[in-house]
């Protein structure tokens, strides 16, 4: 069993009415991987195993193996991930697939993707399924883990489809401790009915102190 204690700072906007932004596509707002969905979607310092590709390509170092994930979000939609790593001597190259169908009644894309995760719960008689690849590679350098992915995004509603390239950078570093900086899904927008629609761009700074044992239970700490 694992236990993690995150910690988020959150800015509220003024205006508790205001509609949000619409960003797209929604399979790379929710989470990518149900081990770090364990962990409360904290993975950019935590994680070790294929799945962090879609959190921090820097962490990719240490990973090796295959990783398949399925999650469902009621009767409404479903994700399913699988990831990739192995040595390629001096570093490590990682593959990911993101795959989310969701049936929906929203007219528009741009109003789905303003719904957010909770749009996934309901289902309609309209096709949204977006699909991300991703190809990354991390090594070491001066004792830091260095990391770059490339990634394919397609989104289709509908009769309307659209695919961009984006990237993500990563580093990160510690032993008895984990900092990380990664910059995430940087790339042009999606055009869908006839407006672009923003990729969920982010940049993060994260913390962890690695998983430990304590009694029977496994304990992390992510900030």
């Amino acid at each position: 069993m694992s236990v993690v204690v995150p910690m988020a700072l959150v800015v509220l906007g003024s205006s508790a009415g205001a509609q949000a932004p619409a960003i797209a596509p929604l399979v790379l707002t929710v989470p990518s991987s149900t081990r770090a969905l364990g962990l409360g979607d904290a993975y950019a310092a935590l994680g070790a195993d294929p799945d962090v590709i879609f959190y921090n390509p820097g962490q990719l170092v240490p990973a090796r193996g295959l990783g398949v994930g399925v999650q469902r979000y009621g009767d409404g939609s479903a994700q399913v991930t699988a990831s990739a790593a192995s040595v390629l001597a001096p570093g490590t190259i990682g593959l990911g697939v993101q795959l989310l169908d969701h049936a929906t009644s929203a007219p528009s894309y741009g109003a789905l993707s303003r719904e957010g995760e909770g749009a996934l719960f309901s289902r309609g008689s309209q096709l949204a399924t977006g699909a991300v690849v991703t190809v990354g590679y991390a090594r070491t350098i001066f004792g830091v883990r260095v990391g770059a992915a490339g990634k394919i995004i397609h989104q289709q509603f509908g009769n309307q489809r659209d695919a961009t390239p984006a990237f993500d950078i990563g580093v990160s570093g510690g032993s008895s401790y984990q900092l990380a900086l990664v910059g995430r899904h940087l790339g042009h927008g999606l055009d869908l009915g006839g407006s672009t629609i923003a990729l969920p761009r982010e940049v993060a700074i994260a913390g962890a102190v690695p998983r430990r044992e304590v009694g029977p239970l496994d304990l992390a700490v992510v900030v």
